[in-house]
This record gives C-alpha cells, structure tokens and sequence, in this order.
C-alpha cells in the first residue's frame, strides 16, 4: 500500500514537473504575432514629422531583435542616443523621448530586448541581464558603424538602467569604453523596494522551480506597482491597449534574473569611469533613491557624474505630470548638450573624503552645508532639480563600506555643467 502510494506521488510529481517544463521551459520561441502589431498611434504621429528606419538583428544565439532609429530634420545631427527600455516595455513606448531628442536634432535610436515589444522569445521573458548586456553592447557597436562620426550615448531605465550598467562594464573590460561618450541612468534597478521583492520562502522555492520551468508567471508584475497618491499614474488605457506591452505576472526566470544582476555589479561599480547622469524620482516606490543610488555615485570612479532627484516623480518620471516630466527632459538635454559639445571638465577635484576612513557614514549627508550638490569634508546635501536641499533622507542603518583608498571612494568628482556633481 505504501509502496503504491509512493508511486503515485512520484508520477504525479513527474507529470507535473513534465508540464510544467513542457510549458514553461527553456526555448526559443518566433512570437511572430508580437512582429505583426501595427505602430502605435504615438508612433503614427511622429511618422508624419520624422523619418524612421526599422530592421531586425540576427543574433548569433538564434533570435532576432527589433530596432529602429530616428533621425532629426537637421541634416548634421549632433549625435545618436540609443535607449534601452526597462522591464515589460517595448521601444516604441520610447515615443515621448524621440520626439525630445529629435526636436534637438539627436538621432533616437532604440530596440526591443529579447522576449520584449517585436523581438522574438516568450513574452516577459529574461534568461539573465548579461545576455541583456551582450545584446546591448552589440547594438552599441552596430549604430556606431552607422554613425561613426557623432558621440553615442546610451540610456536605460529600471532593468535598463541595470543593463546599461553591465554594458559599460563589459565594454570597459574590452578597451571599448570610447564607444560611448556618457551613459544616463533612469532609476536604475541597482535594488529594489523591500515589499517589491518577494519574500525570502517565495524566493526559495522558485530558485528551485527556475531549474526546470524559467517561464512560470508567478509573482506580481513589478512595473505595476501603483505609483504613490501624490504622482499621476502612466496612462492604464493606454498601457491595455498596446498588445506589445507585457502586463502578465513576472516570470520566475526574469525575476530571479534581475536579482542576480544586481549581485553581479554590486561590487563593481567602482570600476564604471565614463561619464554619467543619474535621474531618479524621490517617490519611487519601485527602485527607491537611497544608498544605493549613492553608491554608484560615490564609489563609480567616472571624473564626471551628475545626479538629479525630483521631489514627488514616481519611478517612470516622463510619464509625470509637467512639473516633473519638463525639468527632467531639460536636464536630460542639458546634460547631451555639454558633453556632446566637449564642454564639461574632466580635471579631477581634491577628495571629498578624509583619507583615514574607509567608511562611508550615509548619516554624513543628512545635513545640508551648501545650496550645491557637494561633500565638502564629511558633510554635505543632496540636492534635487529645482536646487532645493533635503535633509535626513539616508536611514541609519544604511552604512557603505569599502576596503578601498579614500581615491577610489570619493571618485575624483569634477564640476559638471548640467547639474550637481559629485
């Protein structure tokens, strides 16, 4: 009798993890009626101002990937500027910022990544963000060869941002860092907001159901989140309507994917030294600015890095109301502008950091010293777009601690033209 129900519970355990890898494994797949949406109707519009050119990129891994660029009405543009979506999205969502960037006469270019928007793979899905990375550093390399003569930067937002992250990293570890004149992070997912990510018993169990069925949607979707009371939501119709935009739950593949790209460059980004701009809402709910964020500002060794914080912006800051949305795109161009023109300085200034510690106490930036964005001594502000300082912003807990020269730690910050450095 025992022996019978044993075999039972195996079998059905052996069907269900057969399923389950039957529908929710590893595959390519064409999703071939993702290829065949229409543009969108932002897409029509701007069609009628602006020239597009679209094409698919073979990948040597079998897939394909949809791109396409804008170009401006000048006939010298000043540069390109490639974008790098963020989770659940597509590149024609990118819409708002193409028009921005043409109207300044940058070329806009953007792709979908794989499992995203027109690309192929299964919708929503992410085998891991250094396949994200590759992707990127390929199309860095392509919109290069096709525009050799301009700067190219590169943007990305949440996973995007996270992914652009591992793209300067890779390129810097290949010599290849001159290919790119700066990178802008929107929010980059270098964390997450603790009720975001799933509990540590839910985390276990899917690393273990990840093995065999990467493809399982099994927790909430995390770009919908709703926005905190005091941001104005993206558009919920809009998003329904657009069969390109994923909004089922998040894969275990995907998700479990971003947790370990975060672990993968938590310990590098020390190394990062091309220019930077960092965008980020102080409402956030999502990718919450703190310690994180300035981490990658006080520990990246780039001699030029800018941030900007926006009072009350939510996690996607273009889809916020005009008091937000307008200072971050002026910042944002300001930002290409100045360095797309050469005209930023790229001395290094004397060590904000006093040489005997190797601690980076967050409570140092508490207080307010200066209506600019520095650290003279231990002291210090944050400062947002509208040049006001806040105060007590870091919790107590939250201490940064590298065993690295006071150098590598304060990162030579020079005095940028677009905003507050470090």
């Amino acid at each position: 009798m025992l022996l019978e129900l044993a075999l039972g519970v195996a079998g059905l355990f052996t069907a269900s993890a057969v399923t389950l890898r039957v529908l929710y494994g590893p595959g390519e797949e064409e999703a071939k009626e993702r290829m065949d949406v229409p543009p969108l109707s932002l897409e029509v519009a701007l069609l009628k101002m602006f020239n597009r050119d679209t094409e698919y990129v073979f990948r040597n891994n079998g897939y394909r990937l949809y791109t396409q660029w804008w170009t401006p009405l000048e006939p010298s543009p000043k540069g390109v500027v490639l974008l790098v979506h963020g989770m659940n999205g597509h590149s024609g969502r990118s819409t708002p910022f193409f028009n921005l960037l043409l109207r300044d006469g940058w070329v806009a270019a953007a792709y979908d990544t794989h499992g995203f928007g027109r690309s192929t793979g299964r919708h929503g899905h992410v085998t891991s963000i250094a396949e994200l990375a590759d992707d990127a550093l390929f199309m860095v390399r392509h919109f290069k060869q096709r525009f050799p003569n301009v700067p190219l930067f590169l943007i990305g937002g949440s996973m995007g941002g996270l992914t652009v992250v591992h793209t300067a990293l890779k390129l810097q570890a290949q010599s290849d860092a001159g290919l790119l004149a700066g990178v802008i992070f929107h929010a980059p997912a270098l964390h997450v907001a603790a009720d975001v990510r799933p509990p540590p018993h839910v985390e276990f169990v899917g690393r273990l159901l990840v093995q065999f069925a990467p493809k399982l949607p099994l927790l909430p979707s995390v770009d919908a989140t709703p926005p905190p009371a005091n941001t104005p939501p993206l558009s919920m119709p809009e998003e329904e309507a657009d069969p390109l935009f994923y909004d089922g739950r998040l894969q275990l593949g995907t998700g479990l994917a971003v947790l370990a790209g975060i672990e993968q460059v938590s310990s590098q980004l020390h190394k990062l030294t091309l220019p930077m701009l960092v965008q980020h809402g102080e409402a956030d709910a999502v990718v919450p600015y703190d310690a994180y964020v300035a981490l990658l500002l006080l520990v990246a060794s780039s001699k030029d890095k800018t941030l900007h914080l926006y009072p009350g912006g939510g996690h996607l800051l273009i889809a916020e109301g005009e008091a937000v949305s307008a200072p971050f795109m002026r910042d944002m161009l300001a930002w290409l502008n100045a360095r797309a023109l050469g005209s930023t300085s790229s001395s290094p200034s004397t060590s904000h950091m006093s040489p005997e510690s190797s601690m980076i106490n967050m409570l140092a930036l508490s207080r307010c010293v200066t209506s600019d964005f520095s650290i003279p001594g231990r002291g210090g502000c944050w400062c947002g777009a509208t040049s006001s300082c806040h105060e007590d912003k870091w919790p107590h807990h939250r201490l940064l601690q590298r065993n690295q020269s006071d150098n590598e730690l304060s990162g030579h910050g020079a005095t940028s033209t677009a905003g507050k450095t470090l």
